[in-house]
């Protein structure tokens, strides 16, 4: 999306739905939740449950999503699950610097797997 296409979307008013929430929406990411969440200020947004561990590359998080998603569900009716992962995969976090790096020019390893 180029910057300008970006600035028009969100000069756009946002209207909320009033129609009930069927679906309770769940984000599985890492990191970066721990601070998208602190945006959403509607009734909407916040309705959102956030399932994160900071650090975790899309193996990790896929293996955590496997032997953990029946219970937690349990804790939730209906549920439309989102998974962002990833991010940790091709970068690098520096603690001393506090500045995220890519790694270098390796090739991702990936392979979709099955659930």
């Amino acid at each position: 999306m180029t910057d300008h296409k970006l600035r028009r979307y969100i000069s756009k008013t946002f209207v909320l739905p009033s129609d009930p929430i069927r679906l309770v929406p769940v984000i599985i990411t890492d990191r970066k939740a721990k601070y998208i969440k602190n945006y959403c200020i509607s009734p909407i947004e916040n309705s959102i449950k956030w399932w994160f561990k900071p650090g975790q590359n899309s193996t990790q998080g896929l293996a955590w999503l496997r032997d953990s998603l029946e219970t937690r569900i349990g804790y939730l009716d209906n549920i439309s699950l989102y998974v962002w992962l990833g991010t940790c995969d091709f970068t690098v976090y520096d603690r001393k610097t506090c500045y995220i790096t890519f790694k270098g020019n390796q090739r991702l390893n990936y392979s979709p797997s099955r659930m």
